[in-house]
């Protein structure tokens, strides 16, 4: 990735991330052939899978671990497309936390498909952001979720998050913002948390107290971009 991973997302980071979200617009579509069910709601979640996607093949093709024996998990998954992609792209072991059981049951059909094409299959496990239980991966990714947490516990999710991601791992997450206050979006009804870049920045510091690290130096240049008519924070950081 030619960007920074910590900052503002813009048009241009696709041309980056290319690769990624062809590898989950294959599985989707693989998927849906096949009876699982897998929702994405907006345009804007193939430049988020996409992304994450990215990080995990160019943290380890270039490593001498392999991508089946990495260890990844997804938090607040829902039913998205990430973790199917990457269990049924890479092999990976594929965890995810889902608190809602309604999420968690369109994984049934998921995991059968994976296991007729001899792939291992997703664990789907019932916790949320603030109980995770106390175990590390390597790579910990977290889509479009802190923007829709407590407000009194937001902060400390962001360290929960960080203590996950063992020595080498990589982190990413991003919150989706809205541009227009006087606008209506998609889910305002569910977002606790409007981001700004001071929030953002802050939000990195907690990460650096975990003992992470921005991949790149930061990039906060925003100048009102914007992906599909959202305008997105990312961060992305790694454990050295």
């Amino acid at each position: 990735m030619r960007r920074p991973l910590t900052g503002s997302l813009k048009l241009d980071d696709y041309r980056d991330i290319k690769t990624g979200v062809d590898f989950c617009m294959t599985a989707v579509e693989y998927f849906h052939a096949r009876g699982g069910r897998i929702e994405i709601p907006h345009t804007h979640r193939w430049w988020e899978y996409g992304t994450c996607v990215q990080m995990l093949l160019e943290q380890h093709l270039t490593s001498n671990k392999k991508l089946s024996d990495v260890d990844v998990l997804n938090v607040g998954s829902g039913w998205d497309g990430l973790s199917p992609t990457i269990a049924l792209q890479f092999n990976s072991n594929m965890t995810e936390y889902e608190p809602s059981a309604y999420y968690r049951q369109d994984r049934v059909r998921i995991n059968q498909i994976l296991l007729e094409d001899g792939k291992k299959q997703i664990h789907s496990l019932g916790y949320s952001l603030e109980d995770m239980p106390e175990q590390d991966y390597d790579e910990v990714f977290c889509v479009s979720v802190l923007e829709h947490v407590d407000p009194a516990t937001e902060k400390q999710c962001w360290r929960n998050l960080a203590r996950r991601v063992r020595k080498g791992g990589i982190f990413f997450a991003d919150v989706d913002c809205v541009p227009d206050p006087n606008k209506k979006y998609v889910f305002d009804e569910l977002r606790t948390h409007n981001f700004t870049i001071d929030d953002m920045k802050e939000r990195v510091a907690i990460m650096e107290e975990e003992g992470l690290v921005p991949i790149g130096e930061p990039d906060w240049n925003w100048n009102g971009a914007q992906v599909h008519d959202f305008t997105f924070f990312r961060v992305g950081m790694e454990r050295r």
